[in-house]
């Protein structure tokens, strides 16, 4: 099958706390849509253009303390760079899958590492375009114990944020139930489920949009 570029091209974001599973979630998603000829390409936050890659290993991987304001200025620079990369890609025809988006943001630096929200929403309303959000967002929503365990078992694998307490996370996972509350554009996924009926969720709620 060839696929070729779509007149309704979708921007496509899967977020979720550490251990939730989002990362496998965009991988089958994107395969999904790439076996039903769509043209698709996966992005992830921070990171996916020659600067954000640079700021997401010198933000996940750094061996330095940074301060939360610095994470935060840091990650929105890397924002940005994406976001003008996906504009390219949806006026290009391409549907588009985000590993993550603003939505991390609040949960690891304003819920995680106590930043003042009204701080994020300062810098959000700054540089965010108007003109492209999300079309679909999906949260997939574990219990704190599955992620835990899911942490657990890949502990030589973790990156500076996965490497912070059992504290910091639980605030993560809080901030997430917020956001599922308070954000009406935002589509809850049971994330306890099995991979493919978490799949199966995602696959089932773009059907019916787009029917």
């Amino acid at each position: 099958m060839v696929n070729k570029p779509n007149p309704n091209p979708q921007y496509i974001v899967i977020e979720g706390a550490e251990g939730s599973g989002k990362s496998t979630q965009v991988e089958r998603l994107a395969q999904y849509l790439t076996d039903q000829g769509i043209l698709t390409k996966v992005v992830r936050e921070p990171g996916s253009t020659p600067a954000g890659e640079a700021i997401r290993n010198l933000n996940q991987h750094s061996k330095f303390d940074l301060d939360p304001k610095t994470g935060l200025l840091l990650v929105y620079a890397a924002r940005v760079e994406l976001l003008n990369y996906i504009s390219q890609l949806t006026k290009s025809g391409q549907w588009v899958i985000s590993d993550r988006n603003y939505l991390s943001t609040y949960a690891y630096q304003g819920y995680g590492q106590g930043m003042d929200i009204s701080t994020i929403d300062q810098v959000h309303r700054a540089v965010m375009p108007d003109n492209l959000v999300p079309d679909h967002t999906f949260v997939i929503d574990t219990s704190f114990a599955t992620n835990q365990a899911r942490l657990g078992s890949q502990a030589a694998e973790l990156d500076r944020f996965e490497r912070m307490g059992p504290d910091f996370h639980t605030r993560v996972h809080q901030g997430y139930q917020k956001l599922i509350k308070n954000q009406p554009n935002i589509t809850r996924v049971n994330g306890d489920q099995t991979i493919a009926a978490i799949h199966a969720d995602i696959v089932e709620h773009l059907d019916t949009s787009h029917r």
